[in-house]
């Protein structure tokens, strides 16, 4: 059966804030595409009481793991490497140590944690990076609301994924490289994977001047 869900995730606070939601049975979002939904999830991770510091550099990985019952149900941390698919990619190692629960050091925010999914790049030939997965996979439509700050040196990229199946997605992608305004949209896949790396016939690069609901997107210096 295939299910619709709202997420809500708030990335800027070891309990995320919970709501008794047993007496609702739908839920709706607004907007172009207003919709209802089956099942809502709700993450705050920005009032936690016990967070820990941030990791100090890729050598010395000390911090506060995220590992809450409430929070392990829905979602696992991604614990496996990534192999190369070819060209100018290196391998990615994919380790809890690099998803955890941070002070917010923002004066700006009302926020006193948050989560943070972090990656650095070890040497030349290894990257170290967070990831987390939904566990529920029999989805058809779902409204995903993050509220995150993306920022570092240039060559790393935040990204929301959805897939298909296991080799069809689209995905959601902020690049530290690029302006603070600027998204990328992307379906894959664009080849045919290893070993050849072929195209595929009508895969195509588009700029495009799509609609975005105010306060999505917005500059912060920080």
């Amino acid at each position: 059966m295939w299910r619709t869900i709202l997420l809500h995730l708030m990335f800027l606070a070891q309990f995320a804030s919970t709501q008794d939601l047993s007496d609702c049975t739908a839920f709706s979002s607004n907007g172009v595409a207003a919709s209802q939904y089956q099942y809502y999830r709700f993450y705050d991770f920005r009032q936690m009481k016990s967070a820990g510091a941030a990791i100090p550099n890729a050598k010395g990985l000390q911090s506060k793991i995220v590992s809450n019952s409430s929070w392990e149900d829905d979602w696992y941390i991604r614990d496996y490497p990534r192999k190369s698919p070819g060209g100018y990619s290196i391998p990615v190692n994919f380790i809890p140590e690099r998803v955890f629960i941070t002070n917010e050091t923002n004066s700006s925010t009302n926020s006193t944690s948050h989560l943070s999914l972090n990656t650095a790049r070890i040497d030349s030939e290894t990257q170290d990076s967070g990831e987390i997965f939904f566990k529920e996979f029999n989805i058809s439509y779902a409204s995903l609301r993050v509220y995150s700050r993306v920022h570092g040196a240039p060559g790393a990229v935040a990204g929301i994924f959805t897939y298909l199946n296991d080799t069809q997605e689209s995905d959601i992608e902020i690049f530290t490289r690029a302006p603070s305004n600027y998204i990328q949209y992307s379906n894959q896949p664009a080849s045919s994977g290893e070993p050849d790396w072929i195209p595929i016939p009508g895969a195509t690069v588009n700029n495009l001047n799509l609609f975005l609901r105010p306060g999505w997107l917005f500059p912060d210096p920080q």
